[in-house]
């Protein structure tokens, strides 16, 4: 029978490949109804928008996730308190994004996007998921997700049928939001009641001082992110940040992996950290190389399929972006590493030494972004991402390794040894329709590592902890 953790991570897995799916199927539209330019504004929106919403978090919620998964009989009283300030901060978000709006350069429908988009951040604001993670609730986290997704999708796919309605998208972003709010505050209040929100300065500066670094690495990392979008739409011009952008959603939805290692490993290691330390080295090296072990056909794949991957999702006109998909796929298991690294950190209290990783990392990669959208568009976004989060993996593992050496053990050579077969058959099959080829690759590798128990289910540190 499959422990609490390993219930957790199926529910997660379910629910977000289906949410992943939506948005992708949401993507897929937008891109052939809309064309490159459209795209890109929309694209623009939502990035700006993502600043909004990170400001309304500034760490909040991790420390929540902590303090819940410690405490659980603190939900209530804190889902309260957190919420009241997140609206708040949510006040200050939107009042800033409708400025920048005022204040740039642009059409004006571009500037009414901003604003539409910009609602999204009191809808956020009050969405309780971080509550439900600390609880180890998933399964009302996973069908949040896919309500608000399939709501998104349902209102796009009906009314947005070109450019003319470029405006619709972020009113239906608006509303599949507050669907997925309104779910899961219906299912906390069945347990814990309506929060109550309450003025209370002396302990939001509480909760500040703790969610301070936190919350200081997160919104860097937001920023850097969104920076090649943004970059890429100010300077470059729409279509080159719709480029780019398409490839940007394709490994976001490749993330899906970093998403639930995320969810699922902070309270396991927190746990472990305060109750079980000597399991917490098996735990770190197991889940971490069975992400990687994961994530290694999809890089191999995307390197020698980019061009066509992109025409098969987003249409002829965006083919472009599979070579910009070659290079920003190494986001993914660098992603990973980081995630891995900076929630060990997170779990052993070393929020200062992650907030100082976070800064010097996101700093080396905004100039890369930067420099990269300016010099050489979307191309050079991709590689400066790429070139940021090597920084940021790297920062993020020499403070794991003081804190705990992840055991890999001997099988993580499956990995390597499952990838030549990989690549013989990619070769061997040139000629064959790439769609089967990949599939066959694939296979192989799946094979290869099955034979090699390179990945098992307590590989993921599931298995037996309840």
């Amino acid at each position: 029978m499959l422990g609490r953790p390993a219930r957790n991570a199926g529910f997660l897995f379910v629910g977000e490949l289906a949410t992943r799916a939506l948005g992708f199927a949401v993507t897929a539209v937008l891109t052939r109804r809309l064309g490159l330019d459209a795209f890109g504004q929309i694209a623009f929106g939502l990035s700006i928008t993502a600043y909004g919403i990170m400001m309304t978090k500034a760490g909040l919620l991790t420390i929540g996730i902590r303090s819940i998964a410690r405490e659980p009989q603190e939900a209530g009283m804190l889902a309260g308190r957190v919420l009241t300030l997140r609206l708040l901060l949510a006040g200050l978000a939107f009042a800033g994004i409708v400025v920048f709006a005022l204040l740039l350069p642009r059409p004006a429908e571009v500037r009414w996007l901003l604003v539409l988009f910009a609602f999204g951040v009191f809808a956020q604001a009050i969405a309780l998921e971080w509550v439900f993670t600390g609880e180890e609730r998933m399964h009302h986290i996973a069908g949040a997700h896919i309500l608000t997704n399939g709501v998104y999708f349902l209102l796009v796919f009906v009314f947005v049928g070109g450019p003319a309605q470029l405006l619709f998208v972020p009113a239906a972003f608006v509303v599949a939001t507050l669907a997925g709010a309104a779910y899961l505050l219906a299912n906390h209040s069945r347990r814990h009641g309506l929060p109550r929100l309450a003025w209370e300065p002396t302990v939001w500066r509480g909760l500040a001082v703790q969610a301070l670094p936190v919350g200081l690495a997160s919104i860097l990392t937001q920023l850097h992110v969104n920076a090649p979008i943004v970059a890429l739409a100010l300077f470059r011009g729409d279509a080159e940040a719709g480029l780019y952008s398409a490839a940007h959603r394709f490994v976001f939805f490749v993330l899906l992996l970093d998403r639930i290692v995320q969810t699922v490993f902070l309270p396991i290691a927190a746990r472990h950290y305060r109750t079980r330390r000597k399991e917490l080295p098996a735990t770190v090296g197991s889940i971490l190389r069975a992400a990687l072990a994961l994530a290694a056909p999809v890089c191999v794949l995307v390197v020698v399929f980019g061009p066509q991957v992109a025409a098969l999702l987003f249409g002829a006109g965006f083919i472009a972006s599979g070579e910009v998909m070659r290079v920003l796929i190494w986001f993914f298991p660098l992603s990973l590493v980081s995630t891995v690294g900076g929630y060990t950190l997170l779990a052993g209290d070393r929020e200062r030494r992650y907030a100082l990783n976070t800064v010097v990392g996101v700093t080396a990669a905004l100039v890369f972004v930067i420099f990269g959208s300016l010099r050489f568009g979307p191309l050079g976004a991709a590689a400066g991402m790429v070139a940021g989060e090597a920084v940021l993996a790297a920062l993020m593992v020499a403070g794991m390794l003081g804190l705990v050496r992840p055991r890999l053990g001997r099988r993580a050579l499956a990995v390597p040894a499952a990838i030549v077969p990989m690549v013989g058959i990619i070769i061997a099959f040139a000629n064959w329709h790439w769609l089967v080829v990949a599939a066959t690759a694939v296979a192989a590798y799946a094979l290869v590592v099955f034979l090699a128990r390179g990945v098992r289910l307590g590989d993921l540190g599931l298995g037996g902890s309840r």
